[in-house]
């Protein structure tokens, strides 16, 4: 019994030791802060391959996210801000296949958010996707969006999508569990970006600032070590308008910004009070990277790095077999419906156009890319109308619009799909149809103010690229007063002032069309244009307005943005030496449509 009870003791004595020793450990364990690392992209807008074949694209990224989370020294996660869909031929399979977030699912995204073009298939296109990313993948992207709200009508629009979110599911936060921290997750929809998600009702977007305050409060309680807002809002370069900024100022406790929507490229992280933004560019060009320790329950930003997806990352062979397998698909559910094939090459350019970047830059209110863009619109219109066809005085397309330039070099047919490449028609198939109506000629001049007098205001994607239409502005002159003068031009070059009470012929995406109610709310009612017929009359039908590709023929045959740019392209003569269609130099640059004057 003696010798039972002094074994007995020293046990006790050493697993008191033991005990001790492991406090000391877990002591001196936690002294030593945990390094974290948020990977993480926005704006992919569909872009599997990249801008060509040398940069960007999936089957790179995933290489680069893998080397990243090679280095088992940190806690990492991957995430994204928004818009992972609209941009390339791929977009087509959007609700058949739900290819981005298969893609992204199998790259083993921890969450995103949904941007506003996320959202151009309507509701009940982004409901379709979302449950075959469910049917075909176990554990799709998880999905977060703190300020979106729907309807109370009992429509069946305004419950199918609240329906798919619950199944999906879509939740406003989210805690992920990993390497003993918390993460907390939630995503946002901006001002600016609402604006431009016309399709998205009836859903709509709350404040995003009171809706981050109100998601940190809920993650903290939660118990979430390190905040992460996937945000589709943006940094502008006016920092009153700039609202990332203004949302890390105003929102204390978040920890770190993925800041999508504007396609900014950060080489530098923005770091307002304790909260870091990050913003890698757009369509899969860099991967964004951001390193924190974690200590003392706080998070420090240690590290920031975009990566560029160039040559020197090699493609991941298991993803580049997923992305071949849509272009059949492709050429099958949707080329084939335009007579086109996925490797067609329809002209070539002997030079380079101005970078879309560089438009919004320098001169957004004109590129030579607006300019042939809307020539195509009355080239195909004109050409699918026949001998019956009625002039089209004016063709408008917007610089948000126009998502691409071309290259110097042969053009096929995903290069001018990628140009015009956003939205849905009537007919339910990619791609926004071309409208056309009849507007007075004080709607002319009340739309030209459009861009010198709403862009200032905080959106340059208000400015307006015009065929058919010369004019002057001024914008120091009072909002609403800025033009100076204005003229049609007709296809001879022959000029005449806009003559107030005539009607003039227009074009332009049904998208636009869709704009001009908000147009009307920015501008006070003082821009109101209502789409009349050759008699004057309003159409309040927006069918009515679909120009018919197939003239006499039943069905509905949407002219869409794209399929008129390749029909323009196919137009132009073919050099002596040369295979292809040449554009002609008066591209090159812009032609004076729209011209800067000071008083």
């Amino acid at each position: 019994m003696k010798r039972n009870r002094s074994y007995n003791g020293l046990g006790r004595f050493f697993l008191a030791v033991f005990f001790l020793l492991g406090a000391f450990q877990f002591s001196y364990a936690s002294d030593k802060p945990q390094k974290v690392k948020i990977l993480f992209t926005h704006d992919l807008h569909s872009h599997f391959d990249g801008s060509n074949a040398s940069s960007g694209g999936y089957a790179r990224l995933f290489t680069a996210i893998n080397r990243e989370r090679a280095d088992k020294s940190f806690t990492t996660i991957l995430v994204d801000a928004g818009d992972f869909s609209m941009g390339t031929l791929y977009q087509t399979l959007f609700t058949e296949e739900s290819a981005e977030l298969t893609l992204m699912t199998i790259m083993g995204y921890d969450a995103g958010t949904l941007g506003n073009h996320d959202f151009d298939f309507y509701n009940s296109g982004l409901a379709k996707a979302l449950l075959v990313a469910k049917a075909k993948n176990r554990k799709p992207m998880p999905l977060v969006s703190a300020n979106i709200t729907f309807s109370r009508a009992a429509d069946k629009a305004s419950l199918e999508l609240p329906k798919v979110f619950a199944r999906y599911p879509v939740t406003d936060t989210l805690i992920i569990k990993r390497g003993g921290i918390k993460f907390g997750v939630f995503g946002l929809m901006g001002k600016n970006a609402a604006i431009d998600a016309p399709y998205a009702k009836p859903a709509s977007f709350e404040d995003p600032v009171l809706s981050a305050a109100r998601a940190v409060d809920k993650l903290k309680k939660e118990g979430a070590d390190i905040i992460i807002c996937l945000s589709h809002s943006g940094t502008w370069k006016e920092k009153a308008n700039s609202e990332d900024e203004i949302l890390a100022a105003k929102v204390p406790g978040i920890d770190f910004i993925v800041s999508g929507h504007t396609h900014t490229v950060l080489k530098k992280p923005i770091v307002i009070e304790k909260t870091a933004i990050g913003s890698c560019g757009s369509y899969g060009q860099y991967l964004g990277v951001a390193e924190l320790e974690f200590r003392d329950a706080q998070a420090k930003l240690t590290g920031y790095r975009i990566i560029p997806m160039d040559e020197k990352i090699p493609q991941d062979a298991g993803i580049e077999k997923h992305i071949e397998k849509y272009r059949a698909l492709i050429g099958k559910k949707y080329l084939s419906f335009y007579g086109y094939r996925f490797e067609r090459k329809i002209a070539s350019s002997q030079f380079g156009f101005q970078p879309i970047e560089d438009t919004f830059e320098k001169n957004p209110w004109e590129s030579s890319m607006g300019d042939l863009v809307t020539d195509s619109y009355r080239y195909s219109i004109t050409k699918a109308e026949g001998k019956d066809a009625k002039p089209v005085d004016i063709a408008v397309s917007a610089i948000g619009m126009i998502r691409q330039s071309f290259l110097k070099g042969v053009i096929s047919v995903p290069d001018i799909f990628e140009v015009l490449s956003l939205g849905i028609g009537a007919d339910g198939r990619a791609g926004y149809p071309l409208y056309s109506c009849y507007i007075t000629g004080d709607d002319v001049l009340r739309m030209l103010e459009i861009g010198p007098s709403l862009a200032p205001m905080g959106n340059d994607g208000f400015w307006l690229m015009y065929s058919g239409l010369r004019y002057t502005f001024d914008t120091s002159r009072p909002a609403f007063q800025r033009i100076r003068s204005a003229e049609i031009v007709d296809g001879e070059g022959k000029a005449e002032p806009v003559v107030k009470d005539k009607l003039y012929r227009v074009c332009m995406s049904s998208y636009l069309v869709k704009m001009l109610g908000y147009v009307r709310a920015m501008s006070k009612g003082i821009i109101n244009i209502m789409p009349k017929d050759s008699a004057g009359n309003v159409i309040s039908d927006p069918r009515r307005l679909i120009v018919d590709a197939n003239p006499g023929k039943p069905g509905n045959h949407e002219i869409k943005e794209w399929t008129a740019l390749a029909e323009y392209l196919a137009s132009f003569p073919v050099p002596e030496k040369e295979q292809l269609p040449v554009i002609p130099d008066r591209y090159k640059l812009p032609q004076g449509r729209a011209v800067p004057v000071k008083q």
